[in-house]
């Protein structure tokens, strides 16, 4: 039974104060639009945490907001000693389906350097009491009962995607990246990919990108329309033709640098998301199609709830 949806996540964002004038037969003076702000805009469109509850002894199904369906059988669940648990568990699950999901869950769509196209991600955890459950091994991915996923498949994705569980980076240990799971590839028929569970984690349904040809480096920085206080900025590289998304590090202030994995020839939205030292969002965004070894400038504005809204919804489109 689901007890209730839990907002969640972390990332750092945008937004704005515009001047509006109405003209007709009376002329009305110039209104200020409230601006939005980082934290309240996050709040409402970051993806959500969503909580169930069920019986550990008798197994119990699950189904996400947005159609993800999770069948636990019964025994599924191991304490910090590794005991089976009963009695009633909570399981938390987070949805991620678009690029729009994966960057506002601070998430990129990679494995060690290597570029991915997603089919979608998806976070699911256990817990008793408020400590984290793991995952029984007879009931794991080679075996005859195993926690088995129904992950909607998106009309835009690809097939032939494998799993990826979410682990270290060779590059830094500190960063998330996917890390291949095993080399099934996983079934997509019925409009569900279908597989088992392999661990409780960040889960991603992806394939190698593998696009042939030379690659090149990137480098990205911000102006403002602002009144010149620091802006605290985010930067993505977002494909249009695949859904892969690519979070860029450093601050954007100074310039943030991709080296040497960006695909020549490639169209792609270069965006920032960001707030000033007040919190207020700032959002810019730049089309491009990539040459070799280039810098760009993207002016952030301030915007409002409902343009940020929209414009992270295009880049799904």
């Amino acid at each position: 039974m689901k007890k209730q949806i839990i907002n969640w996540a972390a990332f750092g964002v945008i937004a704005l104060s515009l001047a509006a004038c109405k003209e007709g037969y009376n002329e009305f003076p110039d209104m200020e639009i409230i601006p939005a702000r980082a934290a309240s805009f996050m709040d409402k469109y970051k993806p959500a945490e969503q909580l169930f509850t069920g019986d550990a002894d008798a197994g119990f199904e699950i189904t996400g907001e947005q159609g993800m369906k999770v069948k636990f059988p019964a025994g599924a669940f191991l304490d910090a000693d590794g005991l089976p648990v009963s009695g009633e568990v909570t399981v938390r699950l987070i949805e991620l389906y678009s690029k729009t999901d994966i960057m506002l869950a601070g998430l990129s769509t990679e494995s060690h350097s290597d570029l991915l196209e997603s089919g979608g991600e998806f976070y699911l955890m256990a817990e008793k009491d408020g400590e984290e459950l793991t995952l029984n091994p007879l009931n794991g991915p080679w075996t005859t009962d195993p926690v088995l996923i129904d992950f909607p498949v998106a009309p835009d994705n690809a097939p032939d995607m494998l799993l990826f569980t979410g682990g270290p980076s060779n590059l830094d240990p500190n960063e998330l990246t996917w890390i291949q799971s095993n080399d099934r590839v996983v079934d997509n028929s019925k409009g569900w990919y279908s597989f088992p569970l392999p661990e409780f984690n960040w889960i991603n349904l992806d394939k190698f990108a593998n696009y042939p040809g030379p690659r090149t480096n990137i480098t990205i920085q911000a102006t403002s329309n602002g009144t010149g206080s620091q802006l605290d900025m985010n930067a993505w590289l977002v494909f249009r033709d695949t859904k892969t998304v690519i979070g860029m590090p450093g601050s954007t202030t100074i310039g943030t640098h991709y080296d040497g994995m960006l695909p020549v020839g490639k169209e792609i939205t270069l965006v920032l998301v960001g707030s000033d030292e007040d919190g207020v969002l700032y959002l810019g965004s730049l089309d491009i199609t990539t040459e070799d070894d280039q810098t760009y400038t993207i002016l952030a504005e301030q915007v409002t709830d409902q343009e940020a809204e929209s414009f992270m919804q295009s880049l799904n489109q």
